[in-house]
């Protein structure tokens, strides 16, 4: 399992205690935990462990005082966003009061590990039957608003193009099967994984891809969903006139404008059959 390695790392007796108050008497239920962390982020640090019952899992654990910090700053920036909003230069345009109210909205559903448990597994969910997705899966007993528990899928970080190669991973073939899954997950389901940097995202041995970190979810209003599948059938058929029709009812290019540039970019890109159907 492969995270971001670059923020400082946090005390293991943190870590350890935070479990331990977060789990009350399940802490008994874990085996081992190792000291040294599989990697830290901005939020949480994560700690790869061993549970009695022999399963292998990580614990992503809340760096300390981390909601007591954000309440602060956010309303330090609530205070400096309504001193913009006054000010008609810079407010020109802009809401930048809606702007830190949708901020701190984001930011402190992202310290509530409740709701990022409930995202994976709805991530999980959609990519049970896929052969070629793996998501970890949440073990809810072991998970509180600042503890995380999650099966363990051991993975090569997605950038790693000469350990991926060693392994002989079909690169394109693992490409491929990452955009899919996005079309997938825009246009059949419209819950999306809204973080995919190459912290999160893995290649197992088997040649799966691997998601990980499910505190940035997104999701599309039914009527862009619907618009979406319409683009990639308008985009599959080059079909020229449907797709320019796609965009504007879904209020990405305004009805009005001269769709001339978008046919001429359509052609540079299919040539001169793909007006076929226009």
């Amino acid at each position: 399992m492969v995270f971001h390695k670059q923020v400082p790392n946090f005390s293991f007796a943190h870590v350890e205690e935070t479990i331990r108050d977060e789990l009350g008497s399940k802490f008994n239920e874990i085996d081992q935990i190792k000291c040294d962390p599989v990697g830290s982020a901005s939020l949480a640090q994560v700690h790869q462990a061993t549970l009695k019952d022999g399963r292998q899992v990580v614990f992503k654990v809340q760096r300390p005082n981390l909601k007591e910090l954000f309440i602060i700053d956010l309303g330090i920036m609530q205070q400096i966003a309504g001193l913009l909003q006054k000010n008609k230069n810079w407010s020109r345009g802009r809401n930048w009061v809606e702007i830190a109210k949708e901020c701190r909205k984001v930011l402190m559903k992202e310290l509530d590990f409740n709701c990022e448990a409930q995202y994976a597994a709805r991530f999980r969910q959609q990519f049970l039957e896929d052969e070629n997705i793996e998501v970890p899966e949440v073990i809810w007993d072991m998970s509180s608003e600042k503890v995380l528990c999650l099966s363990y899928l051991e993975g090569t970080k997605i950038s790693d193009l000469e350990k991926l190669q060693s392994q002989e991973i079909d690169l394109p073939k693992i490409a491929e099967i990452g955009a899919i899954s996005y079309l997938k997950q825009l246009v059949n389901y419209g819950f999306f994984h809204a973080d995919p940097h190459p912290g999160n995202l893995a290649v197992s041995n088997e040649g799966k891809l691997i998601f990980y970190d499910f505190g940035m979810m997104g999701n599309i209003s039914n009527n862009l969903q619907t618009r979406l599948g319409g683009m990639v059938k308008s985009a599959a058929l080059r079909d020229a006139s449907s797709l320019v029709s796609q965009l504007q009812q879904a209020g990405l290019i305004s009805k009005d404008i001269d769709v001339g540039p978008v046919r001429r970019w359509w052609f540079k890109i299919y040539g001169e059959g793909c007006f076929k159907c226009c």
